[in-house]
């Protein structure tokens, strides 16, 4: 029997492992979180593995398998290099499954959060955040961020807990799972009153022209990582 491992960090990475776990092949299906176990259905040839994973553990895992398939999240840069380098030293070759992008225009590009965090300090009014949990610290460049910011993240107790150590208010915490319609986005920044939007390019499938088509029906302006 074929065996593959398939790091499921997104939506494609949820319905390869389902599609191959119905065709009868074994998938080993790894997520980082609670929330990427609970969404994952319960299948005859389908094992999920919740964790952060080490280098280590990484290579010691993706040894054991035929097929070795990348489907984190487009940003996810540490996890990405460490499979390919796992599948390196195991001699083989990992697959990286990567979203379609989408052409866009009129946004404000910045190469990381706190170049975009420095410019939006110049700036004034409330900002919707899309960024995730992970990168936080950047925001304390902002003045007055906690009132400003307003911070979408997953609804996991790791997430909050990033936020609040982070210096976020409850009141400018959203807890929501996406990918989300125009109409929810649009939604959110009518509630919020949103004046800027900060975003990454996360593809087709990602909601990113969700939150596009939504900002330009706002008049919001979109700060792109």
């Amino acid at each position: 029997m074929k065996r593959a491992i398939v790091f499921a960090g997104t939506n494609e990475g949820r319905r390869l492992s389902t599609f191959l776990a119905k065709k009868g092949v074994e998938v080993l299906a790894v997520v980082a979180t609670e929330y990427g176990s609970l969404v994952m259905p319960e299948l005859p040839f389908l094992t999920v593995q919740e964790g952060r994973l080490s280098l280590e553990q990484i290579t010691e895992l993706v040894g054991q398998y035929d097929s070795i398939v990348d489907a984190t999240h487009p940003y996810a840069r540490v996890i990405s290099d460490n499979i390919a380098e796992a599948a390196k030293q195991c001699g083989k070759t990992a697959i990286r499954l990567v979203r379609p992008s989408l052409a866009y225009e009129d946004v404000l590009g910045f190469s990381s959060i706190p170049e975009a965090c420095a410019y939006l300090n110049g700036t004034t009014g409330h900002i919707l955040a899309t960024t995730g949990s992970k990168e936080l610290l950047p925001f304390s460049s902002i003045e007055n961020y906690r009132e400003r910011v307003f911070i979408r993240v997953l609804a996991t107790a790791e997430a909050i807990q990033a936020c609040t150590q982070a210096g976020f208010p409850a009141t400018n915490i959203l807890c929501m799972q996406g990918p989300f319609t125009e109409a929810m986005n649009l939604a959110t920044m009518e509630q919020i009153d949103a004046k800027y939007l900060l975003t990454k390019d996360t593809g087709l499938s990602g909601g990113f022209q969700e939150k596009l088509s939504a900002a330009r029906a706002r008049g919001v302006n979109v700060v792109l990582v």
